[in-house]
Parts: C-alpha cells; structure tokens; sequence
C-alpha cells in the first residue's frame, strides 16, 4: 500500500485522474481502478527515489498539471480508438477497453528498464525526448491501425521489429508511455489542417518550467497552410468532458481539449512550442478552459 504524505499533491493527481475511470466504467472497472490506482503512486514514489540518485529534477516537486499529466495513463483515447470513450456517453466502459485504453504498470517499468539498457536518459529532459523520439526510423506499420490508443501493444509491436510506427497518433502513444515510464510528464498536442491531422507529445521541462514539443515533430514545410492547434486536457474536469460539436474554423471541438482561438502557421507553431510555453499559462488551457 502506497503511504500518503502531507501536501501530497502526487496522490491528489492519481485520484483527479483516475476517478474518471469510476464515472465511466462497469463495475468490473472499478475493481481494476482501485488497485491500480494504488500501484500507479507507487510506481511514480519509486521512480521520484531513481531520480534523486541520478540527480534528475524530482517528479514530487513538479507543479499540479505537471503531476496530473503524468499520471494519467489513458494517452488521448477519450478522442479516438476503437474503445473511444466517447462511446461512453450511451454506455459503461468495460474492463476490456479499460486494459486497452491504459498503458500498464508492468509495461511502464519494462519500457524503463530498455531506456536505461539502451542509455537513451539523460539529466537533460529535452535530451531524454529527443532520444525516445529518433527510435525507428520507423516503418509504415498498416496493422497499427487496429492497435489505436493501446500503448501495451504497440510496445509489444516496437520489441519485435525495433521500429516505430509512421503514423502520428500512434507514435504518439508510444513516446508519451515512453516518456512517463521516466517520469515525464506529457500530454498531446494536436495541429490540423484541412488535409491533415499530426498529433505529438508536449512535454514538461522541470529545468525551464515550460511545455515543449519536440522540434522533429514540426517537419520543414514550404507549404502557408495554417493550423488549428489544440492540446489535450485530462478529465479533471468531468461534467461534460466527453461533449464534441462541429465547428466551421477547427472542424470539430471538444471539451476533452483546449483550442487555441487563432489558427497558426507551421513555423508559428514550431516557434511558440519548441520554445516552450510556461506552465502557467499551460494550467490555465488545462484545468480553466
């Protein structure tokens, strides 16, 4: 059993994340939730003692939003997959779309224990992404299609052929679980145009106190065509989470994100979230919008 401390924001973010779960999901659900939500603070108490003796910023110390995105471990699934919960507006969640919804504990420490084989850590957060980011090259792996959202299996899919999948979403998926299996706290960013839709992963530097994307996802572009941008929320706030309309200018909207009222062209976008954006303003897309 995972001890509490004082001001332990830690196990208020796996209880703000996690209680979503119990809303949406079946009795069967619930079971899984309440052990795993004990197994998931234990899991980040660990790993906050393994970067203390690497002498990596502690994830204890982390601000709120840092702490709850870290430990949500249902990358973006509220939007898409094929256990969309979207779906859960008309009925329960069930154990199977659970499992395939959450990156598993036993996955996270195995995703670990292969960054650190691998020597892929570094005390430079930004370091550490961009390693986990230039894993591949990567392969256009049709069958990911039908592992959307599930970080389990597309881990298992990377062991057999060392490769990343192509696809935006998906490779999102991996280097988000990749990143939290070392205690950095992410969530997604999301740009889209009116032919293309890229999702990657927008992460937390403790050093700068910013949110930033890799600059790999914002690959040279001679085209002007501009971008809706929005970033992914984690159901904090549950009433209405799972509420999305359609929307002339960002062709649709959604509660379970922020969007950004102007569009942005790709070099815009590169400068504001390569840069970083400061985590205060980022508490405010996150938890007030």
């Amino acid at each position: 059993m995972a001890s509490f401390k004082k001001d332990d924001t830690l196990a208020l973010s796996v209880a703000l994340s996690n209680g979503f779960w119990l809303t949406i999901g079946d009795s069967d659900v619930a079971d899984s939730v309440r052990s795993d939500t004990n197994e998931i603070l234990q899991y980040f108490r660990e790993l906050d003692s393994v970067q203390t003796r690497r002498g990596i910023p502690n994830l204890e110390k982390y601000p709120l939003e840092a702490k709850v995105c870290l430990v949500w471990t249902g990358n973006f699934c509220s939007a898409s997959g094929p256990y969309s919960l979207q779906k859960c507006t008309e009925k329960r969640l069930n154990l199977d779309g659970y499992r395939w919804n959450t990156v598993g504990l036993e996955t996270l420490r195995r995703m670990r224990e292969l960054l650190i084989t691998r020597n892929l850590v570094d005390v430079d957060v930004d370091v550490t992404v961009d390693n986990v980011e230039r894993l591949g090259p990567g392969k256009d792996f049709t069958e990911t299609t039908s592992l959307a959202n599930n970080a389990n299996a597309l881990f298992e899919r990377f062991l057999v052929h060392n490769d990343m999948p192509t696809d935006w979403g998906q490779r999102a998926t991996l280097v988000d679980s990749f990143c939290k299996a070392w205690g950095i706290s992410t969530t997604f960013l999301t740009y889209e145009s009116s032919n293309e839709t890229r999702t990657c992963v927008l992460y937390f530097d403790p050093d700068t106190r910013t949110w930033k994307v890799n600059p790999r996802r914002f690959p040279p572009t001679t085209r002007s065509t501009d971008f809706s941008v929005r970033v992914f929320k984690p159901p904090v706030k549950q009433p209405g989470y799972l509420k999305t309309w359609p929307d002339p200018r960002h062709h649709w909207l959604g509660n379970m994100y922020y969007t950004m009222n102007d569009k942005m062209s790709l070099e815009d976008a590169r400068r504001v979230f390569v840069q970083g954006v400061e985590t205060t303003e980022i508490k405010q897309w996150l938890f007030y919008s």
